[in-house]
């Protein structure tokens, strides 16, 4: 309701999609740095998670 009249619906709709497009983009794009990232750190770090009750858990 915020936008209703000021922008015309099929604007509306495709600033909608593309914004979503534009979201699943960077997620592809960033998921993998973010997981070669944690690896980096557990491999020249050595730091493992700590397994409480069979679950990984981060300590504060």
């Amino acid at each position: 309701a915020a936008f209703w009249g000021s922008i015309p619906l099929s604007a509306l709709l495709s600033m909608v999609f593309t914004l979503y497009a534009v979201k699943w983009f960077i997620a592809l794009c960033d998921t993998p740095l973010c997981y070669l990232a944690v690896y980096a750190v557990r491999r020249f770090t050595g730091l493992e998670p700590i397994w409480v009750r069979g679950e990984a858990y981060a300590a504060p």
